[in-house]
């Protein structure tokens, strides 16, 4: 089995949570990309950050599948630079999303939470493999 397979399998999914931040309400002005939002900086901000790293996702995944079947490695390191600029990205706007809140434990609980779930995943693909 390909090594490479498991980024096959979550970026995907990765795209599918980067959809949501932007289609979903982030606060009572609705989507980020809402008109109502777009008055605010801060949303201004998370708005563009998340876009661009759904953009590097998308590239991400592209490179992902062409790694299966050419075992170059460019390819794979061009997908490590892509996909943690994105992931840099969407911490980012987290960032900037709880700067003047000071709610920082559901930020670094969101952080553990991805990181768990993700060496999950690995480890259950080297187990079905």
């Amino acid at each position: 089995m390909n090594p490479n397979i498991k980024y096959v399998v979550i970026m995907p999914i990765i795209l599918v949570f980067t959809s949501l931040a932007i289609a979903l309400d982030i606060s009572v002005c609705g989507s980020l990309f809402a008109q109502s939002c777009q008055k605010s900086e801060v949303y201004k901000q998370m708005a563009a950050l998340i876009a661009t790293a759904l953009a590097l996702f998308i590239i991400g995944t592209m490179f992902a599948f062409i790694s299966i079947f050419k075992g170059k490695s460019w390819i794979c390191i061009s997908e490590f630079i892509i996909v943690a600029a994105g992931a840099t990205l969407m911490l980012i706007a987290l960032c900037i999303y709880y700067q003047g809140k000071h709610f920082w434990a559901p930020l670094v609980g969101g952080i553990a939470m991805t990181l768990g779930l993700e060496t999950s995943v690995f480890i259950l693909i080297d187990i079905l493999s």
